[in-house]
């Protein structure tokens, strides 16, 4: 067997907006450095935790902001650091034998840019989306069979955003990025569906990233994304409309084929949305009163919706309640946050509460019928071990390759997690 990693990312570099149009240079996100790194301290509880200090910058387009990350990747001194190459993808030769080294057959690249940029200006998008595209694409080529990207459409221009969708459909696309909550519309808008029947058309998945639009908010200043922990929900909440936008609405009616993941927020987000759809059902009548009855794994596997767990969740529960046939994982390669693990699908393997057939389900199967792989595509070597990852190490601060101990040490032959 071999596994699928649903959200890896890559960093955007100044060179990412080399492909705009010279009539629409004017719109180049600009950098700014911040020489105290403050900007990126949780709180006041950092500002005394002896941690060194290092520059940190942010992207700026618009009135719209967001992270700046260094080509290895590490913001604090305490996280993974990778060889330069494989997030700006220079190398991605590189990054290629590091999944060899965990096992992965197909990685998934997610945007770092767009998961919190937001720009207004129909333009601007349109003009920073083709880019973005455009260095993706030439930079994979010749690669997209292992490391299949995201394509980021301008929603506010829909002719545009029709000319991505064909761009990254010839040039090894895994799906669309979206957020759950985009320009204000939730994507159950009647709006958004001739994107989605383009999308279905060319057999491209909506991949729906946690993430909110950041700018000027209150509690949230300029550059601190997470100045107290509950700004984190921003994000969780907008996955949580995204979930109840297709569980709620006729969306999978109208697009039977288009095919939806949800990555990066854990999947027990999605049972007080059950269960809240399901008394909202009965207040209108849709149930009788006081009968609230759940969506049921079948019904959720007709919907087509898959959901990236986190490993350290209630994988039974949660297959129970949501189907096994619906879960997936990914690693978050290339960030440094709390979605990320490098060794996650060893990790489900590995749980002894999880079964070889529900874990197989998780780290592989599912995550084929999402992104519509072949079943015999198995490319990473058999035998995986990665005691000594390829192009990733620890920065200074200490160990955080998250990887099992088991792997790293090889204490645990793999032919033990072969599924019967």
């Amino acid at each position: 067997m071999g596994f699928i990693d649903c959200d890896s990312h890559v960093l955007e570099v100044p060179e990412t907006w080399d492909y705009l149009d010279p009539k629409e240079e004017h719109f180049r996100p600009q950098i700014a450095r911040f020489e105290d790194g403050s900007v990126i301290r949780l709180g006041a509880r950092a500002n005394n935790d002896g941690l060194p200090r290092t520059p940190s910058q942010l992207f700026f387009a618009g009135d719209s902001w967001t992270r700046f990350v260094p080509a290895h990747g590490a913001m604090s001194p305490h996280v993974n650091m990778y060889e330069p190459g494989m997030l700006d993808l220079t190398d991605p030769a590189a990054r290629i034998e590091a999944l060899d080294a965990l096992g992965i057959d197909v990685q998934v690249l997610f945007s770092t840019f767009y998961i919190g940029m937001e720009l207004d200006n129909p333009l601007e998008e349109a003009a920073l989306a083709r880019s973005y595209n455009r260095w993706v694409g030439e930079h994979l080529a010749g690669y997209t069979d292992r490391l299949r990207w995201v394509l980021r459409p301008p929603v506010r221009l829909l002719e545009r955003a029709f000319e991505e969708l064909e761009y990254g459909a010839n040039h090894g696309a895994a799906g669309i990025h979206l957020r759950g909550v985009e320009h204000d519309m939730f994507l159950c808008d009647p709006y958004f569906f001739p994107l989605y029947e383009r999308a279905q058309d060319l057999n491209l998945p909506i991949l729906i990233h946690n993430g909110s639009t950041i700018r000027l908010k209150p509690g949230i200043p300029i550059g601190n994304f997470t100045p107290q922990p509950p700004t984190l929900m921003h994000q969780l909440v907008n996955l949580m409309c995204a979930f109840h936008a297709v569980l709620g609405s006729d969306v999978s009616q109208r697009f039977p084929r288009l095919r939806w993941g949800f990555l990066e927020g854990g999947a027990a987000f999605t049972l007080p949305v059950l269960q809240q759809h399901a008394r909202r059902d009965m207040s209108i009548g849709v149930r009788p009163f006081l009968d609230p009855r759940q969506a049921t794994p079948d019904d959720i596997e007709a919907m087509n919706m898959y959901v990236a767990v986190e490993t350290d969740e209630d994988l039974p529960y949660l297959a129970g309640a949501l189907g096994r046939q619906n879960l997936i994982v990914g690693t978050d390669f290339g960030h440094n946050d709390l979605g990320s693990e490098l060794g996650a699908h060893q990790t489900v393997l590995a749980r002894p509460d999880v079964g070889a057939g529900l874990a197989t389900a998780i780290t592989d199967t599912n995550a084929r019928r999402l992104l519509d792989l072949d079943a015999a595509y198995q490319p990473a070597p058999a035998q995986h071990a990665p005691g000594d990852l390829p192009h990733v190490h620890a920065a200074a601060g200490g160990p955080a390759i998250t990887v099992p101990s088991w792997v790293r040490d090889q204490r645990r032959p793999a032919e033990e997690l072969q599924p019967s």
